[in-house]
């Protein structure tokens, strides 16, 4: 059983979604806002008077999908109905329990996945005919909120989520577990956005080794022989693997197909981020650990074009191209917890910062939180 709560929405001001922005550009802050009331800051936030659920239309491909921006309560819903496929780390859950100690609001949301409610899409369409969207900045780049604050209709989507025996957490399993340990009568829930599987999109994360030197003594091509066919990419080009158990690989400027071999059901019913981790990086290189060694670094595929551009300019990096990994086994992984590799996957939507902002407790106690953006 999953229960939820209308949510208390915060909504930046312009100053401080210009900030925001440029965090989000990578640009480098030589300053900070502080401030300790969030009704009277020097960069005032608008909160919301009541709590309410909120409707996130956006795009897959051509199509329109919905989200809901809820308050998951983590005191009434059991661990075990939030699966998860990434293990975490010790220190990074401890860090972030720390830094919710004395902070009662939350920047964006954790993204769950769940399976399609029919009854909710038709409400979700009847909202939407029926109401404007809210006014905000991130409008005008396509994506549009309608706020839920109907009675009936809170119950309505309360009964439906209810009824789901699992959600699965496609980002922020560190947050999720942090919020656990640090949950309180006050702080009870953690920002959601819960999203039907059929409407998220997954792509990969490829790797990058940084071996500042090339493999001493050893046949990198040789020693992935007993699991994979190896053969060279005609013209030399940028691989990007077209299907599951097919794998890229850049090596001494050279670009390789790896095929797996299907001489095992078991290797072949794997996701290809299991199979580089188990058969290439721990046995050949030597990355037994891939969430703290420094020499691998997780690139998503959006942000290819600039993966290849840094390749070409380091000899001493060799890469990994994957394929993406389909829902069905994003699902299987996560219900059967069976835990991924980190970065395995790179899932939509991703939430602008500073778009889904929220206290964690009632309006009245907003005098105790405190935001600092640097």
């Amino acid at each position: 059983m999953v229960r939820i709560d209308p949510i208390i929405a915060i909504r930046p001001d312009v100053k401080t979604l210009e900030i925001l922005l440029a965090k989000l550009a990578g640009d480098q802050l030589p300053f900070q806002i502080p401030h300790t009331n969030l009704s009277q800051a020097p960069n005032p936030l608008q909160v919301a008077s009541q709590p309410a659920f909120y409707l996130y239309e956006f795009k897959k491909g051509n199509d329109l999908k919905f989200a809901l921006w809820t308050l998951t309560d983590l005191s009434s819903t059991p661990e075990s109905a939030i699966k998860g496929h990434e293990q975490t780390l010790c220190n990074k859950v401890a860090s972030i329990k720390n830094e919710r100690k004395d902070r009662l609001w939350e920047k964006s949301p954790v993204v769950m996945v769940h399976q399609p409610i029919a009854a909710l899409e038709y409400l979700f369409e009847s909202i939407k005919q029926k109401n404007e969207p809210l006014e905000h900045p991130w409008e005008s780049l396509g994506h549009k909120i309608w706020k839920i604050s109907d009675g009936g209709h809170i119950e309505e989507i309360r009964c439906c989520i209810q009824k789901l025996d699992e959600v699965y957490v496609a980002d922020g399993h560190h947050r999720l577990a942090a919020a656990y340990q640090d949950k309180t009568e006050e702080k009870r829930g953690i920002s959601t956005l819960l999203v039907p599987w059929d409407a998220i999109t997954i792509n990969p994360f490829h790797r990058l080794i940084n071996l500042e030197q090339h493999l001493p003594g050893i046949d990198l091509l040789q020693e992935l022989t007993p699991y994979f066919f190896v053969s060279e990419i005609p013209n030399n080009v940028p691989y990007r693997p077209d299907r599951k158990n097919r794998i890229g690989l850049y090596y001494k400027s050279a670009w390789y197909q790896l095929d797996l071999k299907k001489d095992d059901n078991l290797l072949v019913a794997e996701t290809d981020a299991v199979l580089l981790q188990n058969k290439i990086l721990a046995p050949v290189l030597g990355i037994t650990d891939p969430q703290t060694d420094q020499r691998l670094l997780n690139i998503p595929d959006k942000d290819w074009a600039k993966m290849i551009a840094e390749i070409y300019e380091n000899a001493d990096l060799i890469a990994f191209t994957l394929y993406q990994m389909d829902i069905a086994d994003f699902i299987s992984h996560a219900k059967n917890a069976l835990f991924l590799p980190p970065k395995t996957t790179y899932i939509e939507p991703k939430i602008p910062p500073g778009m889904m902002m929220n206290t964690l407790v009632a309006t009245s106690a907003n005098a105790k939180a405190s935001i600092s953006l640097k």
